[in-house]
C-alpha cells in the first residue's frame, strides 16, 4: 500500500497503481494484503487514477519487507 494524493493506493505485483475506494479503513500504508473487490471501469469523461473498489480484505501479510528495511536503516 502506498499513500497517494487522494488517499491509499494499491500497487499490484505487475506495477499497476489503483486508488482505493470502499472498505479500506483497516488497510495501512506499507502492508501487503490480499483484497476482494473490483476495478472501476474508466469512461471517456473520467480523469485521474484507476480505481479499485474494496469489498473486503482477505489476508493481511504484514508490513512489506522493503519498507521495514528502509525504515530500520534510516533510524539514527
Amino acid at each position: 500500500m502506498l499513500s497517494g494524493a487522494n488517499g491509499l493506493e494499491l500497487q499490484t505485483s505487475d506495477s499497476k497503481t489503483y486508488a482505493l475506494a470502499g472498505d479500506a479503513a483497516s488497510i495501512r500504508v506499507g502492508d501487503r494484503v490480499k483484497l476482494k473487490g473490483s476495478k472501476v471501469k474508466k469512461t471517456k469523461a473520467t480523469t485521474g487514477d484507476q480505481i479499485f473498489r474494496v469489498a473486503s480484505m482477505n489476508k493481511d501479510y504484514g508490513p512489506c519487507k522493503a519498507n521495514a528495511t528502509a525504515a530500520a536503516n534510516s533510524t539514527p
